[in-house]
């Protein structure tokens, strides 16, 4: 055992009495039960896998694999645990009561809740590495795994200052699946063994689907979607339809804020234009020449409808946002110079002509130009390319669940 995890195990047993006053004060707004689970003291019901998935994201990553191993065995029992309520009530939503919040990274917490369960595995979602939590079932004798594994841009600095933990974590992993060739690499220097690790792709990819489109007014005029727009990047965007627009006289703009909370920002914005909000109504003069959505969960609509897409934070250091929910819609896609977040499926949609760099209003209009005078050929060849890229990203979820089997993480439990 390593220095570094010797004292971070000393320190969080030291720390572990004053947890319950810490919850208490900390997470009022959890029940007693949701606090009793964080300290490894809830309902108990054994499972043969136990599934870590921290959030909302983690849990969408999951999901793929998790459906995959319930239809190859249905009969094997597994437990669900994530680290945030938000994360836990959409997990309960997919998996009942097999669903709880995971047990602070506290030593006899942990060990309460491996006696309770029972696990012959446990599988993590992503960049779960909680020293207590892992070291408490390999302890027990269960095997370990990741899925979807990744080492962020952001995170990789500190992973690599802190490597003697991480080494002797990995090397007791009995899988990893990687999402990408770089998160591989990474993890592999983290101490990992070579066979243990393998790309298996992005899970949420799985997820994926095209909407039905919207029904909007303006026939066959070019539609501009601009996507997830954040306010330090609204600017940019409506300056390049308005230089786009001068040598386009016929082209349209959605334009869907990240935050309702700033929708007056996005109306001011466009105020020099004929512009109305989309919960106004369905129907509209098609004579409007800016539409500003103001309602939740219509994104994937309007890219059904649309011509092109800009997907938003990608022009501030947010990382992005998901370009395949366009390009599932046949849609050719923007995006600024900060894509750390979506740096895999922007190689993908680049090298497939795609995806196109811009990074302020004239590179911004020359490209919207250049989508808007295309012809139907072109058009049709971008269908199929997009097309294409879907088939070759999907169907993670079932690589990763094959990769698990083929690594033995199932054997001692109801679905060996």
């Amino acid at each position: 055992m390593s220095f570094l995890l010797s004292a971070y195990r000393v320190m969080t047993g030291i720390a572990e009495p004053l947890a319950p006053l810490a919850l208490s004060v900390m997470s009022r707004a959890e029940t007693q039960l949701e606090r009793q689970e964080r300290l490894g003291r809830g309902i108990a019901q054994p499972g043969d896998t136990w599934w870590h998935a921290a959030s909302m994201g983690e849990v969408m990553a999951l999901e793929p694999v998790l459906e995959a191993f319930r239809k190859r065995y249905p009969e094997a029992s597994f437990r669900v645990t994530t680290t945030t309520t938000t994360g836990r009530n959409r997990a309960a939503h997919l998996w009942g009561d097999r669903v709880g919040l995971a047990p602070l990274d506290l030593p006899r917490a942990l060990r309460r809740t491996v006696e309770a369960w029972d696990p012959k595995a446990m599988i993590l979602v992503e960049t779960e590495f909680w020293p207590n939590t892992l070291h408490a079932v390999l302890k027990h004798g269960a095997k370990l795994a990741w899925i979807n594994a990744r080492v962020s841009d952001r995170s990789w600095p500190r992973y690599q200052k802190m490597g003697s933990l991480f080494e002797g974590l990995f090397q007791n992993a009995t899988a990893i699946g990687a999402r990408s060739p770089q998160d591989a690499e990474r993890i592999l220097s983290l101490g990992a063994p070579k066979e243990s690790v393998r790309i298996t792709g992005n899970t949420k990819h799985d997820h994926v689907r095209a909407a039905a489109a919207h029904r909007l007014p303006w026939g066959q005029d070019p539609l501009l979607i601009a996507g997830s727009v954040h306010p330090a990047e609204l600017h940019v965007v409506v300056e390049a339809f308005r230089l786009a627009r001068e040598r386009c006289p016929n082209l349209r703009l959605v334009l869907v804020p990240r935050h309702l909370s700033r929708l007056q920002d996005c109306l001011l914005a466009t105020k020099a234009w004929r512009t109305r909000r989309w919960s106004q109504g369905k129907e509209f003069d098609p004579e409007t020449d800016v539409l500003v959505v103001d309602q939740m969960g219509q994104l994937l609509g309007f890219y059904g409808a649309g011509s092109m897409a800009f997907i938003g934070g990608s022009l501030v250091p947010v990382g992005g946002h998901n370009p395949l929910e366009a390009t599932v819609h046949g849609l050719p896609v923007a995006m600024g110079p900060h894509r750390g977040v979506v740096s895999e499926e922007w190689e993908v949609l680049s090298k497939s002509g795609l995806g196109t760099e811009v990074t302020d209003p004239v590179s911004f209009s020359d490209w919207i130009l250049s989508e808007a005078n295309g012809n139907e050929a072109r058009r049709e060849e971008r269908v199929a390319k997009s097309k294409n890229v879907m088939e070759e990203l999907k169907g993670s979820g079932e690589r990763t669940l094959s990769w698990l089997e083929e690594r033995g993480v199932f054997e001692g439990s109801g679905a060996s």
